[in-house]
């Protein structure tokens, strides 16, 4: 029954014509790893500039790591006992030595195993932790802003486990956050762009009438290594399969895009168009096939985000694959092809049942070529780029420094020009900043040899100050004039009378001027209250003839 129903949804994909996509990979060479790989990450694990893999296995208890060669090549596999049934790993400087480690989920032990990398490759275990029931997923990142990186767990009974680290290898007891979701795999990201790290994951099912109903639930971090009360956003799909971020759109916002389930075995990929603020608004569908993962990457190098698929679970009768989305660069994505395998249109071949694929420049080459686990033959597939560069450039931004300031007071940043496939154009700056109002930052751009560097400037409150006070001429005139006056009078009781008026005229100008300005003969300067504080967003656009790329900073005002 079940396979009747894989061939009625994937004739009823073919009822719509699809945009194919031309890609061009090497054919796979599979490396053999542990028994029943589930995961690979990819990183420096021996220091010598030139990536490597590691490869959990779930059935033979083990991590493999397999040292790269620089040329897309890979040494054998050396592998080391983590404990029963891995589920899924990360890499991190957990001790501060430079040196790649590993976290590994351990779902049977409900626990996270740490392996200690010596810097030549090989590894030491360090410690195990608790970190909630059947965990499955594993990321690596700083959730309470204090430079040593920390672990989150993820079930799929909406538990999320945050380890904070030590620095030194250990971590501490897990603080846990439990959800109503039911999808293991988390995006980790500053979804409202505070400084600090947030969560998303999700929610849903297939209702009796076949149609799928879910949400999005995103947790908003403190900076402190708690979240927020989880908020939720009704999707109409189900975001069953992997989560992942990126900024899709180019607007410095994180996006998100998810392996969903439209309806009973109706399976696509939906991109949800962040907003900066922590909300998401949901994209139009991209049509993949019978894909539960979906990661993000410049497959073609066009240096526009691609979408990147397995067909985890397609039936055995039609070719399997990593399917490929080129991205238009503004959100959107082209569908793939029906069968797209065995039309060689947005496919690259792959045995049966692959589990998971990292992304990685393997050969030097500049371009992202990919590394994929088969659950079932047992090894590692290393597929290479070979998709001609396109002669472009793409722009970077370091934090600024420092990126909290007070009113009156700059911050520093840098843009860096990555260029590919030749390129050598010059390229013009700008920058702007958002929100405009009264006082607001100013930005400045200086060209240099690596991009640019930025000075954002805030505007510092106006002390007040004292000034004199000039007295109105028109204060004088009635005095003068009766001075004046008294000059033409020649009687003596007229010149009294004129003398009484003048003194009269003096002690009023007088009481005028004391009751105008408070008895002093300054008055104060207005003054305004300076750059307002909040968070502003500074985008640099970097402009070379008709390509125009783009990056972003954010300042805070106290």
């Amino acid at each position: 029954m079940k396979q009747i129903l894989y061939l009625l949804s994937f004739w009823l994909f073919l009822g719509s014509p699809r945009a194919a996509a031309t890609v061009s990979f090497s054919a796979p060479v599979n490396y053999p790893v542990g028994t029943a790989p589930v995961a690979v990450v990819v990183g420096d694990f021996n220091g010598d500039g030139k990536l490597d893999l590691a490869v959990a296995n779930s059935s033979s208890n083990d991590v493999s790591i397999l040292l790269g060669n620089g040329d897309g090549t890979f040494q054998a596999a050396v592998n080391y006992s983590v404990g029963q049934a891995p589920t899924f790993l990360t890499a991190g400087d957990f001790n501060g030595d430079h040196r790649l480690d590993l976290a590994v989920a351990i779902g049977s032990q409900n626990s996270v195993r740490i392996l200690l990398g010596n810097g030549d490759g090989t590894l030491q275990p360090e410690g195990q932790y608790n970190a909630g029931t059947a965990v499955e997923y594993i990321a690596s990142a700083d959730f309470n802003d204090d430079n040593k990186p920390d672990l989150l767990a993820s079930n799929r009974q909406g538990v999320i486990s945050i380890l904070l680290g030590n620095g030194d290898g250990t971590f501490q007891s897990a603080t846990i956050t439990s959800t109503d979701g039911n999808t293991a795999f988390v995006a980790v990201g500053d979804f409202d762009r505070d400084g600090a790290m947030d969560v998303a994951t999700g929610n849903g099912g297939v209702g009796l009438s076949e149609k799928a109903f879910g949400k999005l639930i995103v947790l908003l971090g403190n900076g402190d290594g708690t979240f927020q009360a989880a908020a939720t956003e009704d999707l109409g799909f189900w975001p069953r399969g992997v989560l992942t971020q990126a900024d899709l759109n180019g607007d410095g916002k994180i996006d998100l895009v998810a392996a969903v389930e439209e309806g009973i075995f109706v399976v696509d990929i939906r991109v949800l168009l962040g907003h900066g603020d922590g909300t998401f608004s949901v994209g139009q569908p991209v049509k993949g096939m019978f894909s539960d993962f979906v990661t993000v990457a410049d497959a073609n190098n066009d240096h526009n985000p691609d979408l990147i698929a397995l067909e985890h679970f397609a039936p055995q009768t039609f070719p399997i694959g990593i399917q490929i989305m080129p991205g238009n660069g503004d959100g959107s994505f082209q569908d793939v092809v029906a069968n797209p395998c065995a039309q060689s249109g947005g496919c690259v071949q792959l045995s049966t049942q692959p589990s998971w694929l990292a992304v990685g420049d393997f050969d030097g080459s500049k371009r992202m070529s990919f590394a994929v686990t088969n659950l079932v033959e047992n090894t590692v597939s290393v597929l290479l780029n070979l998709n001609a560069l396109k002669s472009d450039f793409s722009l970077s931004a370091s934090a600024l420094t420092p990126a909290v300031v007070a009113a009156g007071q700059s911050a520093t940043g840098a843009v860096t020009i990555s260029r590919s496939g030749g390129f050598n154009s010059a390229v013009s700056f700008t920058c702007s900043l958002q929100p405009v109002l009264p006082h607001a930052p100013t930005c400045a751009l200086t060209p240099n040899a690596s991009g640019a560097s930025l000075v954002v400037t805030t505007t510092a409150p106006n002390i007040a100050r004292a000034v004199p006070v000039h007295w109105s001429f028109a204060l004088w005139l009635p005095l003068v004039g009766l001075v004046g006056a008294g000059a033409s009078l020649t009687s003596r009781g007229q010149r009294k009378i004129l003398l009484q008026l003048s003194w009269c005229t003096l002690f009023v100008s007088v009481v005028t001027l004391e009751l105008g300005c408070g008895g002093n003969s300054v008055q104060a300067q207005q003054f305004n209250n300076g750059t307002p504080p909040g968070s502003y967003t500074i985008s640099v656009t970097g402009t070379a003839g008709a390509l125009q790329r783009s990056t972003g900073f954010t300042l805070t005002v106290q």
